[in-house]
């Protein structure tokens, strides 16, 4: 009896896996003047004066280091959001996705596999921040939307 149980069982595992196959979205390609404009932003955006991009309201302080790495790493990470992003479709970024092309960058600033997730949820945060506001309220925001 548990036999044939595990025969549909396995069966079913096997249906299944090939039904998610299935459904997987393929990637599009990514324009190359479009990946090189994605790094040109990038770029900029990583060369702000990090003296002038602390966020005082919100306790959001972006600079602990003279190198500016938190604004370096926040500038990698909108890359790699707006890279997959532009692949995949909208929304479709997550934090494994941009840390495992972040590691194919060898841009992962000397984090660990375990601490590199937790530090792209904070630099998307940043990263929203950074987009919508500057340091007082009439100031247009530090990176402007990209598009």
């Amino acid at each position: 009896m548990s036999n044939s149980i595990e025969k549909r069982r396995a069966r079913w595992l096997r249906n299944k896996r090939a039904a998610r196959e299935r459904d997987r979205p393929t990637p599009e390609a990514i324009d190359p003047d479009f990946e090189a404009a994605v790094f040109e932003e990038r770029d900029a955006r990583a060369s702000i004066n990090h003296r002038a991009a602390r966020l005082f309201r919100q306790g959001f302080s972006l600079i602990t280091d003279p190198n500016a790495k938190a604004i370096k790493f926040a500038a990698d990470v909108w890359a790699a959001e707006t890279l997959i992003n532009a692949q995949w479709g909208s929304g479709s970024a997550t934090p494994t996705s941009i840390k495992n092309l972040l590691k194919e960058w060898n841009k992962t600033y000397g984090y660990t596999d375990e601490s590199l997730r937790k530090v792209i949820y904070k630099a998307r945060k940043r990263v929203k921040i950074l987009e919508s506001r500057g340091q007082y309220e009439e100031d247009p925001p530090y990176w402007l939307p990209f598009g």
